[in-house]
C-alpha cells in the first residue's frame, strides 16, 4: 500500500501554484481554514464555531455567479456571521437580491390585480417617471 502524502506539503504545493490561494486562505489551528476575517469574534468563539463557519462560507460559494436560480438551502435566503460588540458568534439569515427583485415584483403584481387595473393598461407608465408629490389645493 502506498504511503499518503502529509496534507501540510499538499498545501505548500497548492500555495506554491497558486498563489492567490494563499492570500484568500487563512490557516486556523493547523489543518482548519476559513476565508474571512473575523478580527472582532472572541479566539475561543472562533475556535469553537470554526466548523460552522466554514459550512457557511461553503455555502455562501454557491451564490458566486448566481442568475437566479438559487442552490441554497433556504431558497432566496443565505448565512451570514454577523459582527457582535460582545465578540461573540452570531449567524443571521439574509436575503438575496435575486429574492428580493422577485418578491417586490410579486408585490406590485398583487397591488395591480388588486387595483382593477384594465390588462389594455398593463405595462404603461402614464409618463410618471418618479414618485410626484400630489398636487392639491394650497
Amino acid at each position: 500500500m502506498e504511503e499518503m502524502e502529509p496534507i501540510t506539503e499538499i498545501l505548500a504545493r497548492l500555495m506554491e501554484k497558486h498563489p492567490r490561494l494563499a492570500q484568500t486562505l487563512k490557516p486556523l489551528n493547523g489543518n482548519r481554514t476559513c476565508r474571512g476575517s473575523y478580527d472582532w469574534l472572541l479566539p475561543e468563539e472562533l475556535n469553537r464555531h470554526m466548523a460552522e463557519i466554514v459550512r457557511i462560507e461553503d455555502r455562501r460559494e454557491l451564490c458566486r455567479d448566481c442568475t437566479g436560480d438559487c442552490r441554497q438551502n433556504t431558497k432566496g435566503y443565505y448565512d451570514v456571521v454577523s459582527p457582535t460588540s460582545s465578540g461573540l458568534f452570531h449567524c443571521i439569515m439574509v436575503l438575496c437580491e435575486h429574492e428580493r427583485a422577485r418578491q417586490e415584483q410579486a408585490r406590485l403584481n398583487r397591488l395591480i390585480q388588486s387595483g382593477g387595473i384594465p390588462k389594455a393598461y398593463e405595462g404603461k407608465t402614464l409618463g410618471i417617471t418618479s414618485r410626484q408629490k400630489p398636487t392639491g389645493r394650497p
